[in-house]
């Protein structure tokens, strides 16, 4: 896996998956709203930062990479303010197609009284098209022509589909590029011949039907995640128990990172 880790820091990425925009209504609340018992927010500012896939995006280039993100957007303001973000951090945009009968996933989040009051997606989370995922893979051939790592990032909006994986495992491999997944949900089997899976406990014990209670459940349910995806590593992160990394062979137990406070 220390070749991929080391990609990450030295090459280009190119960044598939989910984006979105997070957005934050900054306000003073100071009273209850006649109309219902919640607070009244006077918006004061408006903030909104890459997010999802995006974000992911933005913390590689933050490693140093060239990274180029793939992804929908849609014809509307949240798609603009993204394609600006990222493009002020130095991403390459060229693969962030538009699309008009779909809306950028926006997060926006209220805040007052240094607390978050409530927070409005704007999503569409059915599958993308046949023709979308197309359009997504024609996308990714002119930065995948110079990239060291491919980096899927499926936040369940929709973009991540079984087809489209293939695709991706299927160019990535003819360039001998390794492709990493960051999952979501319980449908391992759509990242089938990817290199590299990242899930935490939780999402590994869902999605291998496993209750994760020791090292040895743990274990058996890398053992089934890998015979279902036939990926070629499998790192588990475990929160304060830190990561375990399940490759050929034994696995490795990493200890989480102390700091400071």
């Amino acid at each position: 896996m220390s070749d991929i880790v080391d990609r990450l820091a030295s090459s280009s990425v190119v960044v598939v998956g989910d984006v979105m925009w997070d957005e934050q209504i900054w306000g003073h609340a100071s009273r209850i709203s006649p109309e219902a018992p919640v607070p009244v927010v006077e918006v004061e500012r408006v903030s909104g930062t890459p997010g999802g896939a995006a974000n992911v995006a933005v913390n590689a280039r933050a490693l140093g990479a060239r990274v180029a993100v793939v992804g929908l957007v849609g014809e509307d303001g949240a798609g603009e303010a993204l394609r600006a973000g990222l493009q002020a951090s130095g991403l390459d945009t060229g693969g962030l197609l538009v699309d008009g009968g779909r809306p950028t996933t926006r997060k926006s989040r209220v805040l007052a009284r240094g607390q978050q009051v409530v927070r409005i997606d704007r999503e569409m989370r059915a599958p993308i098209s046949d023709a979308q995922g197309c359009a997504l893979l024609e996308a990714l051939d002119e930065p995948l022509r110079h990239a060291g790592v491919v980096v899927v990032s499926d936040y369940a909006k929709g973009v991540v589909q079984g087809r489209l994986v293939r695709g991706i495992v299927e160019r990535a491999r003819a360039r001998g590029i390794p492709v990493l997944v960051d999952p979501k949900g319980l449908d391992f089997a759509k990242y089938e011949g990817v290199d590299l899976i990242t899930p935490n406990q939780q999402e590994a014990s869902g999605a291998a039907a496993i209750e994760i209670t020791d090292r040895a459940s743990l274990e058996r349910a890398a053992l089934r995640l890998r015979e279902l995806t036939q990926a070629r590593a499998l790192l588990i992160t475990r929160g304060g128990e830190g990561m375990a990394l399940f490759e050929d062979g034994p696995p490795t137990y990493l200890p989480a990172a102390t700091r400071q406070v």
